[in-house]
């Protein structure tokens, strides 16, 4: 107790005191303040560690990716159509060769449909279907209509020995009923020149979507994978990119969506 504090009560109890001791009353208070101190301070200190736990942990459960639910209800596919998709089942009817698919979240968009080209996208990264018309000359060094070559009865085998791309062994696989072989590749020689295409970025051009005239690219710094599928005797490219640090994650993604897929017979 502070003296002056001391001093005032002493001289208010009169002399002889006819108040109660003011030390007594003021020792058994600190007795059971202090202890009620301390206990709400750990409390405090408990809150603040769980907040702090808590922020940490937000960004991993924001780019979360749900599994796809195994206890979906059933229901007829929706027709695929461009916009947000909703979780369910959709069927990409006016794609050459239909297929369907399901999703569990309404994280994915779809964003390209054409006979030849579906496009697929969630966030920054696009998952594409497409068949392709021709390839571009792999020694060519301005990627120019004229370079333009007949697609490869081999697409997977021209893509893997591609002299501008680092790229894996081709690994077989299985989607939607549809057998294939996959590699994952990156840009080893960009092209000298950059095409427009390419956003004034350094790339390597690749082949040509049928009917669209749309030109297919790999920046310097991504990762590819390209998956050809033998479908009703045609060659159907799937493919996604993403920046080297992101391709994990979004693969896992994007692999998860194509586990869905379902082409349909003949």
């Amino acid at each position: 107790m502070a003296p002056e504090l001391r001093e005032l009560l002493e001289a208010g109890a009169g002399d002889p005191h006819d108040l109660p001791d003011i030390e007594a009353i003021w020792s058994r208070t600190r007795r059971i303040v202090w202890p009620r101190r301390v206990a709400a301070t750990l409390v405090a200190a408990a809150v603040l560690v769980g907040a702090a736990l808590s922020l940490r942990a937000l960004p991993a459960l924001v780019d979360r990716e749900p599994r796809p639910a195994d206890d979906l209800n059933p229901r007829s596919a929706d027709t695929l159509r461009q916009g947000q998709l909703e979780p369910g089942a959709y069927v990409a009817e006016a794609f050459e060769h239909p297929f369907s698919f399901r999703t569990s979240t309404d994280s994915w968009s779809a964003s390209v449909l054409e006979p030849t080209w579906v496009g697929l996208i969630r966030r920054a990264n696009y998952l594409h279907v497409q068949i392709w018309d021709g390839v571009v000359d792999p020694t060519s060094r301005t990627a120019q209509p004229a370079d333009l070559e007949p697609l490869p009865t081999d697409l997977i085998a021209w893509l893997a020995d591609h002299p501008r791309l680092h790229a894996t062994d081709p690994v077989p696989v299985q989607i939607g009923g549809a057998s294939g072989f996959r590699i994952d590749a990156r840009v080893a020689s960009p092209l000298p020149s950059m095409p427009p295409e390419c956003g004034g970025l350094r790339c390597v051009v690749l082949g040509r979507v049928a009917g669209k005239g749309e030109l297919v690219d790999i920046k310097v710094g991504q990762i590819a994978r390209f998956v050809v599928l033998d479908v009703q005797g045609g060659q159907i490219l799937i493919h996604y990119r993403a920046p080297l640090v992101r391709f994990a994650r979004f693969s896992t993604t994007a692999e998860r969506l194509l586990a869905t897929f379902e082409f349909e017979a003949n």
